[in-house]
């Protein structure tokens, strides 16, 4: 961060704010119309927080890595603005006559380090490549999607929209680590769009294009930068989408003979989907899936993340049954840990707090809740909150070992773990 972040900043956040006043009535109830100003200006203030905590307490990190490799490009647009379009919008293979460029890009040789390089880079045509500023925009787009999931729920379950507030705009790492220059902040804020078009589509039945449009702009931008999402994401959709089809067949008998074809399709949809994920990345294809979390989590834990918060689950030697034996504690380490004892700095201190109340109100739910399974059956979107959160724990938490990088990626679950807990408990 520099001056121009005290000169361009203020004007974005005034310009982003009153937009938003603008906006508001469209896009909020009588209920839901409280949260909408709050729910922003979180976002922000994460954004901004966590630059300053990079840039005073780190002194470094893949937020400014990405950053100064979007500035060089800005440096490009001054001496060239075609040269710096072309390596914004054109693919890789087609700016060989601009190595003398993207020889100074250490992303470039990263097809998602780059995919971010570049939305950063087309930002600061706007941002004049000012940190703070760009952080406003993304931090904008990331509450877009939760505004959009988190009203879609509301329609849903009107009585329970306090409790989905708190659970989808205000968990705090989801601000923090969802709101800065990361590529956890663009693909969170495509995930929740997502899952609003999902969740309209499925649960809403609510068929139109914009629908099916901003899914595929939003399955785009995830596999562009972090393809695993999907392969999580995908596969419980489609049994989330198969199993709501047999609940909306009113006939028992029809029922019963449904239910077996339905599940066969939603398991062989499912493999199918993740699969395709997979194919856009081959280390994520089936085969390779246990050496990639052995390197992962090794490479966090000794290399890039050393020297901070590491926690070991066991070993893994890159097969699937090192990897599946460790299953309840990889997903333990990402919904129910750091505990209190564990915290090594203020930051972690925080995430602590929210696994602590992630399991005390798992524990409650679980003893209160009589009818907790057939609960959970009986609701597709209910079975689905909780299948995609616990897949989604165990892939970051076998493949993480350190609980700083950790925080950043679980926050895809978060949500969707809370929602769980919240309509799960409703009387």
């Amino acid at each position: 961060m520099g001056i121009q972040d005290l000169i361009i900043t203020p004007f974005y956040f005034f310009i982003l704010l009153i937009a938003a006043y603008m906006i508001r009535p469209l896009v909020t109830n009588s209920l839901t119309k409280k949260y909408f100003i709050p729910g922003l200006l979180a976002k922000f203030l994460g954004a901004i927080a966590i630059g300053l905590v990079y840039q005073f307490y780190y002194s470094w990190g893949d937020t400014y890595t990405y950053f100064r490799e979007a500035r060089i490009i800005w440096n490009i647009f001054l001496e060239s603005p075609e040269s710096a379009l072309r390596l914004i919008f054109q693919s890789s293979d087609n700016v060989n006559d601009l190595f003398h460029y993207t020889n100074r890009l250490w992303t470039f040789k990263s097809s998602n380090n780059y995919s971010m390089v570049r939305i950063l880079s087309f930002l600061n045509l706007f941002t004049f490549s000012t940190y703070s500023s760009t952080a406003l925009l993304l931090a904008c787009f990331s509450f877009t999607g939760s505004w959009a999931f988190y009203s879609s729920l509301c329609l849903r379950y009107t009585s329970e929209y306090k409790n989905l507030a708190l659970a989808v705009l205000f968990i705090p790492s989801v601000i923090i680590w969802g709101s800065g220059i990361f590529k956890d902040t663009i693909t969170f804020g495509a995930l929740m769009w997502l899952a609003w078009s999902m969740f309209n589509l499925i649960e809403n039945r609510k068929i139109s294009s914009w629908h099916y449009i901003v899914a595929a702009i939003s399955i785009v931008i995830i596999a562009a930068i972090k393809v695993y999402i999907l392969i999580c994401f995908i596969p419980m959709v489609a049994i989330w989408y198969f199993l709501q089809k047999a609940v909306n067949i009113k006939n028992v008998i029809l029922k019963l003979l449904a239910l077996p074809f339905l599940i066969v399709f939603a398991v062989a949809f499912a493999i199918f989907g993740a699969q395709q994920a997979a194919n856009i990345d081959e280390k994520y294809a089936f085969e390779n899936l246990a050496t990639t979390a052995q390197i992962t989590a090794y490479d966090i834990a000794y290399y890039s993340g050393a020297g901070g918060s590491t926690y070991t689950l066991g070993s893994l030697d890159g097969s699937w049954n090192s990897m599946l034996k460790l299953t309840p504690q990889a997903i333990n380490v990402s919904i129910f840990r750091p505990y209190l004892w564990e915290v090594s700095n203020p930051l972690m201190l925080l995430s602590a707090f929210e696994s602590l109340l992630f399991t005390l109100l798992t524990i409650k739910l679980i003893f209160r809740k009589k009818n907790l399974m057939s609960t959970i059956i009986e609701n597709p979107f209910l079975l689905f909150c909780l299948t995609f959160s616990i897949i989604f724990a165990f892939a970051v938490g076998i493949s993480t070992f350190n609980f700083g990088t950790l925080v950043r990626y679980k926050i895809p679950l978060m949500p969707f773990y809370a929602a769980f807990l919240v309509l799960s408990s409703k009387k």
